[in-house]
């Protein structure tokens, strides 16, 4: 028969009390559970329930709406209800150009599906990823391309991984996650300054020695404000100070092209100026075979500037 919870604690008592050579004080014996990395999760739910109320429950479904499978058309049909889409990342809408839906086709049939498979440095690499590059070498008009398969990776890895000891990063406040990320997970010194505005920045960079090595951190056009980095502010701060500027252009990429991504190429006479981009690049037949390969991520490098579409 099983112990109820007084007889429980008295004959838990009686053990503490046989292995040890003197008297127990008479206590409450209190059992205290140990804590569970799971408890902020009941708090984070319990704080809800009482900020949201009853509606908490629906509310939670939010996160597991199903959408149409293709849902980076114009307009989405859900539940027989018609809506403009304006929330998926086929920024330039070439997901469902014919020219991309036959070539990734014609790769599946020939290679497979997820095909090639395997890091590139092992064994994924393959020579559509070299004619990607090559292509869009030509395309962009720069010295030589790199492919990630993932912008966010590519983003934060390259904030991560340049911004060492003793050195430096600043980060926009309203600059794209992956840059904050990368700004976190640095062995350098990260600070954030207040959405371009270029005196707290300049302020920042002031307080930080010249021959420290360091790099500023934005986006080309903001994501959720739609404004734009001014970069030619930025150009002259990071020439300035002797910093590396370091541009995510997801959201401009074939959308403001000239203005973010050719014209400082062609007229920054630094060789320190990053910009990046996760958008897919206008269509051209000659890139069509390898678009289906990623979504456009390269590094280039060169005397005149380097630049990372992520």
């Amino acid at each position: 028969m099983p112990l109820c919870p007084k007889e429980s604690l008295a004959f838990l008592r009686g053990l503490i009390q046989a292995s040890i050579p003197y008297n127990l004080p008479d206590f409450p014996l209190v059992i205290s559970r140990m804590a569970d990395l799971f408890d902020k999760c009941d708090e984070f739910w319990s704080r809800m329930n009482k900020v949201v109320g009853p509606e908490l429950d629906e509310l939670k479904h939010t996160f597991f709406r199903q959408y149409p499978v293709t849902n980076c058309v114009p307009l989405v049909e859900i539940e027989g209800k018609e809506y403009l889409q304006v929330a998926t990342n086929d920024y330039l809408g070439l997901a469902t150009h014919p020219e991309v839906i036959d070539a990734a086709t014609k790769v599946c049939a020939a290679h497979g599906s997820g095909t090639p498979l395997g890091a590139r440095p092992l064994t994924g690499n393959s020579h559509l990823h070299t004619t990607l590059e090559e292509n869009l070498t030509q395309f962009l008009g720069h010295e030589a391309t790199l492919v990630f398969n993932l912008g966010l990776s590519a983003m934060t890895g390259t904030v991560a991984c340049m911004v060492g000891r003793k050195e430096r990063v600043f980060v926009d406040a309203y600059a794209h996650g992956c840059l904050h990320d990368g700004a976190k997970l640095c062995k350098g010194e990260a600070t954030w300054f207040k959405h371009n505005d270029m005196n707290d920045l300049e302020e920042q960079l002031k307080a930080t020695p010249i021959d420290t090595p360091k790099m500023i951190c934005v986006d080309g056009v903001y994501g959720m404000t739609g404004d734009l980095a001014p970069l030619p502010e930025l150009v002259a701060l990071k020439k300035k100070y002797n910093a590396i500027l370091f541009v995510d252009d997801a959201h401009g990429t074939g959308v403001c092209w000239e203005r973010m991504v050719v014209e400082p190429a062609r007229n920054s006479e630094s060789k320190k100026t990053l910009i990046c981009s996760a958008a897919r690049l206008p269509n051209r037949s000659e890139l069509s075979a390898a678009i289906w390969l990623a979504r456009l991520a390269y590094l280039t490098t060169s005397n005149m500037s380097r630049l990372v579409l992520c």
